[in-house]
């Protein structure tokens, strides 16, 4: 009897090539994936077509399928399919951070109602395990800020201007090319994509879950508007402030001191600092963008979700209660 765990895979763009080369590469022997739905199987003409179908359905109701992974880029479409999975007993990994982002309370509702997963580092900062350390390290202790540079397509952005002195469209043709900017690259450089993954980050450290129109965002038109000196180390920088009941969340353009640890951040690479009541500062770096980084990030949770990991979402729970308390509710 195989202990191969049986997957199915929506989405063969950057990150859904990445995570299908590497089972491939290196757990082909612990991982069997048994349909990969997609919208355009002509495209992939070096993938058996008995692996390719156009048809979710029969990813969904196949029983022997353990877990779905959902790598699509529509966030409304990811959103959709995440829920029926759910709902259709299937354990899900996405790394869809507009999904998550605009869903989250659904779906701590819907993991509750239906006793299912769903878990998604790979949506927020690729490779650098943040989610998992805000869920397990400082379940119970208290955060008082949060910041870092979280969109590696703009970081590349910056370090292309200043270090490798290119044009802006010139840096963003490389960073397209190389995987690191969506495919709509608005997302990136008017900072939807950072705004999306800082919601994710605030909600798993402080318990609360807020829209993106409630994120003030810098784009990088506006940035480059006031004429910066692009010399100087200009970093992206995503970050909550925690002002008792109510939490600030924003993407700015700040020129790091050089001694600062954002300073050596430079093109792809993500970095982010957790302030929190007992350990101080802690600063994790490392991989932020590409096929590789969020495929690490999204294999990472299929292999703790083997082991029967979920999120607890403590944070949330405790800023219910808490907030029950102000108000006066029994809990």
């Amino acid at each position: 009897m195989s202990n191969k765990i049986n997957i199915g895979l929506f989405g063969l763009g950057c990150v859904g090539r990445g995570v299908y080369s590497n089972i491939q590469k290196f757990y082909s022997d612990q991982i069997n994936i048994k349909k990969i739905c997609i919208k355009h199987p002509g495209k992939h003409t070096d993938i058996n077509s008995e692996l390719l179908t156009t048809d979710a359905s029969e990813v969904l109701e196949d029983s022997s399928i353990d877990l779905v992974i959902e790598l699509i880029d529509n966030g409304a479409e990811a959103t959709a399919l995440i829920a029926q999975s759910l709902r259709s007993g299937k354990d899900v990994i996405s790394a869809n951070k507009a999904a998550i982002a605009n869903s989250l309370r659904f779906f701590i509702d819907l993991q509750n109602q239906t006793g299912k997963t769903l878990l998604y580092e790979g949506a927020v900062a690729g490779a650098v395990p943040v989610i998992r350390l805000l869920e397990s390290h400082y379940a119970n202790e208290k955060i008082t800020g949060l910041e870092g540079i979280v969109n590696g397509s703009t970081n590349y952005l910056l370090s292309k201007l200043r270090l490798d002195k290119l044009t802006f469209d010139d840096a963003l043709a490389q960073a397209q090319s190389n995987g690191f900017a969506e495919s709509d690259p608005s997302l990136d450089i008017d900072g939807w994509d950072a705004g999306y993954k800082l919601i994710i980050l605030a909600a798993h450290a402080f318990g609360d879950t807020l829209s993106i129109e409630e994120v003030q965002r810098t784009t990088f038109s506006e940035f480059l508007e006031q004429a910066p000196d692009l010399s100087k180390p200009w970093k992206c920088i995503a970050k909550v402030n925690n002002e008792g009941e109510n939490l600030e969340l924003s993407i700015d353009f700040k020129e790091e001191p050089i001694a600062s640890q954002f300073t050596s951040v430079e093109y792809e690479l993500n970095a982010i600092k957790v302030h929190s009541a007992i350990a101080g500062t802690n600063m994790l770096y490392g991989s932020g963008a590409g096929a590789n980084a969020t495929a690490s990030a999204v294999l990472s949770d299929l292999f703790q979700w083997k082991k029967g990991f979920r999120y607890d979402y403590s944070k949330f729970y405790q800023r219910k209660e808490y907030l029950k308390k102000l108000q006066g509710i029994p809990a």
